[in-house]
């Protein structure tokens, strides 16, 4: 489905997670207005933790919405867990993995960062 606003960028990313949704078999948001194919039904997503790659992280974010919460942050619910292209599981699914990985963040952040050190 095509939607006016779109970037190409946009369109095709919708397009591949909508791919990727059909192939989890996640039923998709059936909200009158998240026509989207990029949303997932909110609970479904909420329970499956759908939106979160690896084991690992769907363990950690249930512990860090509570934590960001309690320092007064803002998670974007349900959009972290129905939107399978909102930047929050992004950040979670591309961190993670480091969180408690501490000489792997070095390295990678050095790869990335190499001429700011």
């Amino acid at each position: 489905m095509y939607y006016e606003k779109d970037t190409d960028f946009t369109s095709n990313a919708r397009f591949l997670q909508s791919k990727w949704r059909v192939k989890q078999g996640l039923k998709m948001n059936d909200k009158p207005k998240s026509n989207y194919r990029n949303f997932i039904d909110t609970e479904i997503g909420k329970e499956s933790k759908a939106n979160f790659l690896t084991d690992n992280t769907k363990k950690l974010i249930n512990e860090k919405i509570i934590e960001i919460r309690s320092n007064k942050g803002l998670v974007g619910e349900p959009r972290i867990w129905n939107n399978l292209l909102s930047s929050q599981p992004l950040f979670f699914n591309l961190f993670r993995e480091l969180y408690h990985d501490l000489d792997l963040a070095t390295k990678v952040f050095q790869k990335f960062f190499a001429n700011k050190v």
